[in-house]
């Protein structure tokens, strides 16, 4: 039986939550992201420094001498790198763990937290590319493989079937993440292995089409007027940004690339904060849908009624 209300009834009690735990949430997700963004900013510039060390070692002009040290400092960069964005990965991942503690008036030790999130999140980082390779890999064949009489490829023989990929991929990923998108609160909430909480995620899609529908366009709404001040804002200094970079590269040049750092600091701080914001709202919307849908009872709830009971 469809059952609209419990799409509504998530929206209103994740947003009444978001709006009585504002002020903490905000700030906890905020450091999420910033050390999740850190992690992975240190695991990039190891990658860069070390390729950037193996070209300055070689300043003979000879290209097999500089692959013979260039491909190895891919490889090592790679090695040192790879640890660190999956940590970084793991360190986001607590949000969805920080929700759940909040909700539940639980405090959350974010680093400790992700250490424990490592190998869930990786095991699904694993089945997610295989499952996307999966589906477009054979797609990006027949798309670019494919030579027509006169040796053109088919995408470069029109542009309408250049969009029609872009519209495929799109869909595709839209249907996945709609199928999948209570996988992440299984695998870390409730603990399950990868391939439980997926088919979890599809069973609860599946009997629930028409609610999760309902509240994924909700959901969808509310995200998009929340990202239009963030839009606005990032307009409004890409093209100051651009219109004063013009003028300094006519009066003085050198002033040109701290103006690109400030810019470029400036936007991702913005970034950051919506998206810490962003969260605070639409996370705990989602999350208190999926306990409906799992039937587990609302614990602030249960606590007034009990209460009442007493009494």
């Amino acid at each position: 039986m469809v059952n609209l209300s419990v799409a509504f009834d998530s929206v209103v009690e994740g947003w009444d939550f978001s709006k009585n735990n504002i002020n903490k949430l905000f700030m906890e997700l905020l450091k999420v992201n910033l050390y999740s963004l850190l992690i992975a900013l240190v695991g990039l510039g190891l990658f860069v420094g070390v390729v950037y060390l193996s070209l300055g070692l070689n300043t003979s002009g000879n290209l097999i001498s500089k692959l013979s040290l260039i491909l190895p400092a891919l490889i090592i960069g790679f090695i040192l790198m790879l640890p660190l964005l999956i940590f970084s990965e793991a360190i986001s991942s607590v949000t969805y763990n920080l929700i759940d503690n909040s909700y539940n008036k639980k405090e959350t030790s974010i680093f400790s937290q992700a250490v424990s999130n490592i190998f869930p999140i990786l095991k699904y980082g694993i089945l997610m590319f295989f499952l996307f390779a999966g589906i477009f890999v054979p797609f990006f064949v027949l798309i670019f493989g494919i030579e027509t009489g006169n040796g053109s490829s088919l995408y470069s023989k029109t542009s309408l079937l250049s969009t029609l990929t872009q519209v495929f991929f799109n869909m595709v990923i839209l249907v996945i993440s709609f199928f999948l998108q209570f996988a992440i609160f299984e695998l870390l909430i409730l603990r399950k292995g990868v391939f439980e909480s997926v088919k979890k995620s599809l069973s609860l899609v599946k009997n629930n089409f028409l609610e999760s529908l309902v509240f994924a366009i909700i959901e969808g709404v509310i995200s998009m007027i929340i990202s239009i001040p963030l839009i606005l804002i990032m307009l409004v200094l890409v093209f100051g940004g651009v219109i004063a970079g013009i003028a300094l590269l006519a009066a003085t040049p050198v002033l040109l690339i701290p103006l690109i750092v400030i810019g470029s600091i400036i936007l991702l701080i913005l970034v950051l904060l919506f998206t810490a914001l962003e969260q605070a709202i639409i996370i705990p919307m989602h999350y208190i849908f999926w306990r409906k849908l799992i039937g587990q009872v609302n614990p602030v709830k249960a606590e007034i009624s009990s209460v009442k009971k007493k009494k």
